[in-house]
């Protein structure tokens, strides 16, 4: 058996454009953990009055990308978090750039925010949750 070539997850980023279109990236701060997205495939039951053998007949369909989370360390008022706010109020979907160090491998995808809560525990970090919704195809690189 040959060893294994996991990366340990550090120095990955997660970049989202200033602007729709902008093609300049802000990189967000504190990112604690990272999901790339999750291609789901559609399936449509085309089963009719003669299928083979009684069985339901599927097909597959388009594919759906879903919400990707990111959590981080929640610093009020911070420059990521006014980004964050700020790409909120805007309504846009932006170009996402995730990078897994050290192998460097990117996804880059639309996305627009769909919630920010953010917690505050006695004793622990304050923390922050973006979820953001995939809004088209993922380029792998």
């Amino acid at each position: 058996m040959s060893a294994s070539e996991v990366e340990v997850a550090y120095e990955c980023t997660l970049e989202v454009e200033t602007a729709a279109g902008s093609g300049i990236y802000f990189e967000l701060a504190e990112i604690k953990t990272m999901m790339k997205p999750n291609p789901q495939v559609e399936k449509h039951d085309v089963t009719h009055m003669k299928s083979p053998n009684r069985a339901r007949e599927k097909r597959s369909g388009l594919k759906e990308y879903g919400t990707v989370t990111y959590g981080l360390n929640w610093i009020p008022d911070s420059p990521t978090d006014d980004f964050i706010e700020d790409w909120i109020d805007s309504g846009e979907s932006r170009s996402t750039r995730l990078t897994f160090n050290p192998g460097g491998a990117t996804r880059t995808f639309l996305s627009s925010p769909e919630g920010y809560p953010a917690e505050a525990e006695v004793g622990q970090p304050y923390e922050a949750t973006l979820d953001l919704s995939v809004d088209g195809a993922v380029a792998r690189s």
